[in-house]
């Protein structure tokens, strides 16, 4: 099912580009990467490469915010790091439960392209939904669309509670890092 949530950004010149219509989610520039530690000792670098969603754009009053709605869906099975060796060890940890939770999204209810540089949001699978701060490091138009690039931190609580197989928990490090990289490809509607 999806859903989409409202979001805010507020007036910026980088937002003035982002034109009223749908945009769709480009999953080939799209990612979510995972930075962690997992049997206590091995840093490991994953990303979820399987991506989708679209982002409705709105105008809002002229010189004020434009409201955004998001909806972006990441497949947790699609988590790899490029290596099988550590692929199997990742699968070993149980870092990921794709049973449990097939999809992850990050949901904001205000998404700032220019200050403040924080987005107050959340994580959510089909176990259940954390609080997540990020911070945005750089939005604007790109040659192929928008572009939206947010980074944070995640305790070891979000990272098994949402994500993790029962137990693992005390095999993942006490905190994994975030970097998210949106790109939005405008649709025919965007003119």
């Amino acid at each position: 099912m999806t859903r989409n949530v409202a979001i805010d950004v507020p007036a910026d010149p980088a937002a003035a580009e982002l034109a009223p219509g749908w945009w769709t989610v480009d999953p080939a520039r799209t990612r979510l990467l995972l930075d962690t530690q997992v049997l206590g000792a091995v840093a490991v670098r994953a990303r979820f490469p399987r991506v989708s969603g679209a982002v409705e754009v709105t105008a809002g009053p002229p010189a004020g915010p434009v409201a955004v709605a998001v909806d972006v869906a990441v497949e947790t099975a699609s988590l790899t790091s490029g290596s099988p060796r550590l692929d199997a060890l990742l699968g070993a940890s149980g870092l990921v439960d794709p049973a449990a939770g097939p999809l992850i999204r990050y949901r904001a209810r205000r998404l700032p392209i220019g200050a403040p540089r924080t987005v107050d949001g959340s994580l959510a699978t089909a176990r259940g939904e954390r609080p997540v701060r990020l911070t945005v490091v750089d939005a604007g138009m790109a040659a192929t669309g928008f572009r939206l690039h947010l980074r944070g931190v995640v305790d070891r609580e979000t990272v098994a509670g949402l994500l993790a197989r029962p137990g693992a928990a005390r095999l993942i490090g006490p905190r994994s890092r975030l970097d998210l990289t949106v790109a939005l490809a405008p649709t025919a509607a965007c003119g």
